[in-house]
């Protein structure tokens, strides 16, 4: 999920007894201008449909993933926030995109788990299913909203930090 996604994110979006999280929007930004294409102000700032149209999706949460969203949602409650987006007391969608960060950072510190992005989370959860012979990287690039599978191969997979040995054992126990 990128941070424009988790900012867009509303508390029906998260579902704990099914154990997954549905992304159906994004934060997004972008110059006013006229009728000549010439910026003209500031930028606008909205919560709309993701970028394209994979971006809509439905994702597993893991146990940690649970976790994290249980405290964000008792720390709601604990607060009396009554915004329907997740991470933020507010309406405004400039505000709650550039709180995203802190909002980590702090969810962080709560759960005792080392700081992280959301650029981080999601090459971490495409490298740990990439892990998993029973999920395939179609499967995976679906998960991560990517209309094409080369984006989750190329960007989003973290090589794996063993020898050449360990792997020819490895391919030697599937083969």
């Amino acid at each position: 999920m990128t941070k424009a996604e988790l900012a867009a994110l509303k508390v029906e979006d998260i579902d704990m007894i099914r154990h997954v999280v549905y992304v159906n929007d994004s934060c997004k930004s972008y110059k006013k201008r006229d009728e000549y294409g010439n910026a003209v102000g500031g930028y606008v700032h909205t919560v709309g449909g993701t970028k394209t149209p994979k971006g809509k999706r439905m994702i597993p949460m893991s146990y940690n993933a649970q976790k994290l969203f249980a405290i964000l949602l008792q720390y709601r409650k604990d607060k009396g926030y009554q915004s329907r987006y997740l991470a933020y007391d507010g309406e405004e969608t400039a505000a709650r995109a550039k709180s995203m960060s802190k909002i980590l950072k702090t969810l962080c510190a709560r759960t005792e788990i080392d700081n992280f992005t959301s650029h981080i989370i999601r090459k971490s959860f495409a490298t740990a299913l990439s892990c998993c012979p029973d999920i395939d990287i179609a499967t995976i690039s679906e998960y991560l909203g990517h209309a094409q599978v080369s984006t989750t191969v190329d960007n989003y997979l973290i090589p794996a930090r063993e020898t050449i040995e360990d792997r020819i054992k490895k391919i030697s126990q599937m083969v």
